[in-house]
């Protein structure tokens, strides 16, 4: 038993040792526009239909594809609703590229998020670059 209290202390001071991002800047390779999701718009989905505060009108990007969420002192989330996938990796293209599963919170400060194929498909105008502060 005292290991597992001795455990669950050391995990809780890695969560507290890492500043949580205080906002993710979007730049989007579709339109090259710029989107903020920090206190003041602390959430902005992504989908081909109008109704998404990012939209994407390419047939691999789901109506409603994901959701990106800011919290403040915790950080940032990607929860996917799609059918086609959400990938994310960073700024290189060198480290490992995560699929989501359906919800995730995620500790890189700049890379790509990829809806409806992953990075290995090549370059395409599904691709969002974020820079997180």
């Amino acid at each position: 038993m005292k290991i597992f209290r001795h455990l669950a202390a050391n995990f809780r001071g890695l969560l507290h040792k890492q500043e949580p991002f205080t906002c993710v800047n979007l730049i989007t390779l579709y339109d090259k526009e710029r989107y903020t999701v920090n206190r003041e718009t602390p959430s902005i989905t992504i989908g081909r239909i109008e109704n998404n505060k990012i939209v994407i009108p390419d047939e691999r990007v789901s109506r409603l594809h994901c959701r990106i969420d800011y919290s403040e002192g915790i950080g940032v989330q990607i929860t996917d609703y799609s059918k086609n996938g959400t990938w994310i990796t960073d700024s290189d293209l060198k480290s490992e590229i995560y699929l989501l599963n359906k919800s995730g919170w995620f500790q890189i400060s700049q890379g790509y998020i990829f809806l409806g194929l992953p990075p290995a498909s090549g370059l395409n105008m599904t691709r969002i670059q974020f820079f997180c502060f």
